[in-house]
């Protein structure tokens, strides 16, 4: 299992909360803006039709300097915005710095009735709202009402909006990440624990410490490894008696075998002299005992190998001189379809009769099962000596490449050939106890290739030195 992948789904589950409070924290942060802007600009509108009611209140009938003066100091008491007065033609300012020419031109031709008339513009490139109302004896009257301080509040309430929106997300970041580890840690127990047992550690459990979804998750894990153990226990034991009755049969087998095998030896001297109906069932009755020896010689060498108490004693051997050793052991029809191909100097580590029994093994069953010409060949790379014996015959199905090493397996091809099915599985068993390995593949679009994989010998010092 890889690092990485636990915590591409803690990214996603933290940026799923991040996203989630971030998009919540907009629409507050928005609607919050957007409401108190309203809420302001409502406030600011009331305020100035409110003052301007005021000034209203107190205006003259008849406009003139002194009755616009003392309307105008009533009115500066209350607020700081500009006025200006016009009636019969004539037109009287609060402010030096304002006249008819700052009134919006929507206001100077507006109808003027009993509510007034606000408009929002730039006068003198300041943002003002501007209202207009009716005065007494057909005057009007206009206020300039600067918005620069409304705006700069409300430039400062999208600030403080933006940044609590801002802090809002780092937080719910934190808090994420947080309540992910949390939240996965239960996922990461069970996983670890998985692998545990993956591993071979049967007595690996969760603790079931909560009552929520996690708990129940771990009381579930914890029943399956209580099943899983069980059945492993089952499936050892029912190993063991297997391989403990294959072991006691072969080994009551062997004593009268021997006879048998003997007696049929001497028969088998004997079969020229028989009556010839005699001949054929004498000759099968021979081979057949000689096979049944073979099956149980190999019941009991796997029985040997199971137990693993044979001692193992390696020594640096030449791969060649095995190979050949194995091949002048065969019959001369055999001997001449094997082609040898190994360099004398290519050396490994290994016991000389268990390498000599897997390269009897592999030839014999190339011979045998295979086609055509076999070859033996093998190379060395890095630490390791890869030994490959290839033949010329119909290969291997698709997907029985393990499946050719299990006990007693033959494939379609070679059910009605000799042989028991434990050659394989024997030869893959002294390779493991070497610290090597054993495996087949496609030798190309035709045959089959067995790989012997040994650790090579240390080199050798050349003669002579010291």
């Amino acid at each position: 299992m890889g690092d990485g992948r636990p915590h591409r789904f803690r990214r996603r589950l933290t940026a799923a909360f991040l996203i989630v409070a971030a998009v919540s924290g907009g629409v507050v942060a928005v609607l919050t803006f957007v409401l108190a802007r309203e809420s302001r600009w409502r406030n600011f509108r009331n305020t100035s039709v409110r003052e301007a009611g005021i000034a209203l209140a107190f205006a003259p009938g008849e406009l003139d300097d002194e009755s616009f003066t003392r309307l105008r100091r009533v009115y500066e008491q209350r607020s700081e915005a500009d006025m200006i007065a016009v009636q019969g033609g004539r037109a009287f300012s609060s402010s030096p710095s304002r006249d008819l020419s700052d009134v919006p031109a929507p206001l100077a031709s507006a109808e003027l009735g009993d509510e007034p008339v606000l408009v929002e513009a730039v006068v003198d490139g300041r943002a003002t709202l501007t209202l207009a109302s009716a005065g007494p004896r057909s005057s009007r009257y206009y206020f300039f009402f600067s918005l620069e301080q409304l705006h700069e509040s409300l430039d400062e309430l999208g600030r403080v909006a933006a940044a609590g929106w801002a802090v809002t997300v780092l937080l719910a970041g934190a808090v994420g990440q947080v309540v992910a580890r949390q939240t996965l840690r239960p996922v990461g127990a069970a996983a670890a624990a998985a692998e545990s047992i993956a591993d071979g550690d049967l007595d690996t459990r969760l603790p079931a410490a909560s009552r929520d979804e996690f708990g129940a998750l771990a009381a579930s894990f914890n029943h399956m490894a209580d099943e899983l153990q069980e059945l492993i226990d089952k499936l050892h034991q029912s190993a063991l008696r297997e391989r403990r009755f294959t072991a006691d049969v072969a080994h009551e087998l062997r004593t009268p075998l021997t006879g048998m095998s003997a007696s049929a030896t001497v028969l088998g001297e004997q079969l020229d002299d028989l009556p010839p109906p005699l001949r054929r069932p004498a000759a099968v009755l021979v081979a057949d005992v000689h096979r049944l020896r073979e099956l149980v010689l190999e019941l009991l060498e796997l029985s040997r190998l199971d137990r693993g108490t044979e001692p193992l004693s390696l020594e640096p051997l030449r791969v060649a001189d095995a190979v050949v050793a194995v091949v002048e052991s065969a019959d001369l029809r055999r001997r001449a379809r094997i082609a040898i191909d190994v360099d004398g100097e290519v050396r490994v580590l290994a016991e000389p009769q268990r390498l000599r029994r897997i390269l009897a093994n592999l030839i014999d069953n190339a011979v045998v099962h295979g086609g055509g010409t076999v070859r033996v060949t093998a190379d060395v790379t890095g630490d390791d000596v890869f030994v490959h014996v290839a033949d010329e015959g119909p290969g291997i199905a698709p997907g029985d490449e393990e499946r050719v090493f299990d006990r007693f397996f033959k494939s379609d091809a070679s059910r009605a050939a000799t042989g028991s099915g434990l050659g394989l599985s024997i030869a893959r068993q002294h390779a493991a106890a070497q610290g090597g390995e054993l495996f087949a593949a496609p030798a190309g679009e035709r045959g089959a290739r067995f790989t012997l994989r040994l650790p090579a010998a240390p080199a050798q010092p050349p003669a002579g030195a010291g």
